[in-house]
């Protein structure tokens, strides 16, 4: 089964690993929301699917998310992920800075963090390692941000709270097993990263992470950015553990990403022959809009079904020669539920030459059933 198609249908892809990082801090999993109790019975089989399905994602999209190199910014991050028009990147690229009015946390010893604003980003650290949020790039549909985590003591090896056993940690090629079993166990040090803000307009955040040679560590955060304005105050938390400690060490502080996006063209498209689709699926298509920005083409289908029909849709598009046309690498918008059987999802793509001769491909997930492919008519 395609990673991509799963990753769309159920809204996330590294939700299994940050879920199994804060059990092992003995907090409540991030991924996971409380429901209204006379869901739960009705939901539970679903929860259990969607868990299933992240732990599925997360193996298949090891690979990328743990490779060492030389370059560690995010133009040179998304290249290797596959995202061609590299420049864009290089123009929309932000150094966040320090949010205004920002009050400083403490650690759990009680020492008062530090924060700088340089060149490098905006720093801030607890007894283990440093924090550095270094570069964002961001448009009015999607969000990047880099981390750089370097550790406090020559002695202290970081690895990434997200690893799984089997994951390789080190320049050298050790897994996370090798070091928990080796010599140097005890100077081992679980670090990362993650972001949240109050207003929810940042979603669907997945993490990737890299190393380099040095021991230090880089977590790529991708997302949705759903945020109008030009400034947006994300809320950073540094997280740091060893074996011993039954809570993560925790160091918070807020930054401010800058959206350089300027270009915004929208327009829309239909389906040629909706009957069709209609008559093969049981999908009534609805409304299909489109927006281009310096990062990519957002394509956002609406439509609507019988409620228990399908529990799990995917959509993609094709280009003339039946091949899904490239998405944005690590961008995957949640689904969302507009009223009951009617949904809308977006679908993030890179810029193309031409929409002309685009297919769309509907996928029943648990059915494993493909419908299409569908003529689409851009104007």
């Amino acid at each position: 089964m395609n990673a991509e198609h799963l990753f769309q249908a159920i809204g996330g892809a590294e939700s299994s690993r940050l879920m199994e990082s804060e059990m092992r801090s003995k907090n409540p999993p991030l991924s996971l929301t409380k429901e209204e109790p006379e869901m739960k019975k009705k939901k539970s089989t679903r929860v259990i699917r969607n868990l299933l399905i992240a732990a599925v994602l997360a193996s298949l999209l090891a690979v990328t998310a743990m490779a060492v190199g030389n370059s560690f910014g995010l133009r040179d991050y998304l290249s290797e992920l596959g995202l061609k028009d590299t420049e864009a990147v290089e123009k929309l690229s932000v150094i966040p800075t320090e949010a205004t009015g920002t009050e400083f946390g403490q650690t759990s010893d009680g020492e008062q963090d530090a924060s700088v604003n340089g060149d490098e980003g905006v720093s801030f650290w607890n007894q283990y390692a440093k924090y550095t949020v270094s570069e964002a790039v961001l448009d009015r549909n999607s969000l990047y941000v880099s981390v750089k985590i370097s550790p406090l003591d020559s002695d202290t090896i970081l690895v990434p709270d997200i690893a799984f056993d089997e994951d390789v940690v080190t320049a050298d090629g050790k897994t996370l097993t090798d070091l928990r079993n080796g010599e140097n166990a005890a100077k081992l040090v679980y670090a990362g990263v993650r972001l949240d803000n109050s207003d929810g307009s940042v979603e669907g955040l997945g993490y990737f992470f890299k190393f380099d040679a040095e021991g230090n560590l880089y977590y790529y955060i991708s997302g949705q950015n759903t945020y109008e304005g030009a400034e947006l105050s994300i809320h950073c938390t540094g997280l740091a553990r060893t074996e011993e400690m039954s809570l993560a060490e925790r160091v918070e502080f807020d930054v401010t990403l800058t959206n350089k996006s300027t270009e915004s063209i929208k327009f829309e498209a239909e389906i040629v022959d909706p009957l069709k689709v209609c008559d093969e699926t049981g999908i009534r298509m609805g409304k299909i809009s489109c927006e281009e920005t310096e990062l990519g083409v957002y394509i956002t289908i609406s439509y609507s079904t019988a409620y228990t029909q399908y529990e799990y849709l995917s959509m993609w598009l094709v280009g003339p020669d039946g091949k899904e046309l490239p998405r944005l690498p690590g961008i995957s918008f949640q689904r969302e539920e507009i009223s009951d059987g009617s949904y809308s999802q977006t679908l993030a793509y890179q810029k193309l030459e031409s929409m002309e001769g685009v297919q769309l491909v509907i996928k029943d997930v648990w059915g494993d059933t493909c419908f299409g492919p569908y003529s689409v008519d851009f104007h």
